[in-house]
């Protein structure tokens, strides 16, 4: 999963930061939000789990900046299952960063939310 930052009055690369799986396996991104000050960029999606054939629900945490990797959190589900997210949104006062999605249970998609601190 790549993350890019570019400038908006020319199109110019600012930084490029770079998240994958377990061991390099792919990541594939699904949503993006900025915080409310403009100080943190976050992507969900997902990778490839830990188990074969199972993936795991991935989310990402930029300095808006610099494009330092702020912090990461991933989810695997209890049925090490394929866990996505769908949804991606940060509260009005930057606090909280929720994430949406869809998690494996036995065959049978449940819908999960998740909360994280914000940066």
């Amino acid at each position: 999963m790549r993350t890019e930052a570019l400038d908006a009055t020319d199109g110019t690369r600012i930084w490029r930061s770079s998240f994958s799986g377990p061991d390099g396996q792919s990541a594939y991104a699904r949503e993006i939000a900025l915080a409310p000050d403009g100080a943190a960029v976050y992507v969900t999606g997902w990778r490839e789990g830990d188990d074969v054939g199972g993936a795991d629900i991935a989310t990402i945490c930029y300095d808006a900046v610099t494009g330092a990797e702020l912090w990461v959190a991933t989810y695997a589900g209890p049925d090490s299952g394929y866990d996505f997210s769908t949804q991606l949104d940060v509260a009005p006062d930057g606090s909280m960063v929720f994430v949406g999605g869809s998690v494996d249970q036995g065959g049978i998609g449940e819908w999960a939310l998740l909360a994280y601190e914000g940066a």
